[in-house]
């Protein structure tokens, strides 16, 4: 029945001219880092339908590959694998952007295309909008790591001296917050390259073990030939400690894949 009612939906964005995407981003979890492709198309005019895997027209941010058959037959843009392991050949889907170096070589794709996580436009939602630096630090969990004794003992001592990120909110809402934060140290992907996209210094914590480990850390710092070092947080550390460990990726560099991974969202035609 969902199937049927997003078919509707798509047909009549169509016959109005609103120029509908059948797109898959992972939802089961309300998580910013998921959501922003949809954001990102609505931002370049585009009106996103969601469809599953199977009959989605375009696949984008998030650590997607795995969810994908080798039949896939749609348009796959910035999208990277999961875990070092996975090995799929597409024989039929248009690739025109992964997020790194060790997707595409996992996917066996020696063709030039554009490497780079979409998420860094991110800064494209929010431009207007730009927000007044409030915190020294902005500390953002993986939506796993949220109850994390490291992150709570921290929020314990510091209260409203830091600002503690819910990942769990609406894109907007969570690079707003972002944006008021002269610094950040995250455990999640998305919240280190959406800090990138909008010029903040941060540095990877890890406070877990996530799913594929360090894969899709790696593969996103490598469009950059960076090796990334992560930092574990104990929760003892002072803001001037952790604000030390930040960093940030030379701006000509990030602005040259922004551009890129724009024209590649300029130009879709599916």
């Amino acid at each position: 029945m969902q199937t049927i009612l997003n078919y509707l939906k798509w047909f009549f964005y169509y016959v109005t001219g609103s120029k509908p995407i059948k797109v898959y981003y992972w939802k089961q979890v309300v998580n910013f880092g998921d959501l922003i492709t949809r954001d990102l198309l609505r931002n370049y005019g585009f009106t996103p339908v969601w469809f599953n895997e199977k009959r989605a027209d375009l696949i984008s941010t998030g650590s997607l590959i795995e969810h994908l058959s080798p039949a896939y037959d749609g348009t796959i843009l910035g999208t990277g694998a999961i875990d070092s392991n996975t090995k799929i050949q597409f024989l039929n889907a248009k690739i025109i952007g992964l997020r790194g170096k060790y997707t595409k070589r996992n996917l066996g794709i020696v063709d030039t295309i554009v490497l780079g996580d979409p998420g860094l436009l991110a800064d494209r939602l929010i431009q207007k909008d730009r927000s007044f630096k409030k915190f020294e630090l902005g500390i953002i969990p993986h939506y796993s790591d949220a109850n994390n004794a490291a992150i709570q003992k921290l929020k314990l001592k510091y209260g409203s001296a830091i600002s503690i990120i819910n990942v769990r909110q609406q894109p907007i809402t969570v690079l707003k917050e972002m944006d008021a934060c002269k610094h950040i140290i995250s455990s999640s992907l998305h919240g280190l390259i959406c800090a990138d996209s909008l010029g903040i210094p941060n540095r990877w914590i890890k406070l877990s073990e996530l799913l594929g480990n360090d894969f899709k850390f790696n593969d996103y710092y490598s469009v950059f030939d960076i090796t990334p070092e992560f930092k574990v947080l104990t929760g003892s550390e002072s803001i001037e400690e952790l604000i030390l460990m930040t960093e940030s990726i030379a701006e000509e560099k990030v602005t040259k894949i922004k551009i890129d991974l724009e024209t590649q969202f300029l130009n879709l035609k599916l």
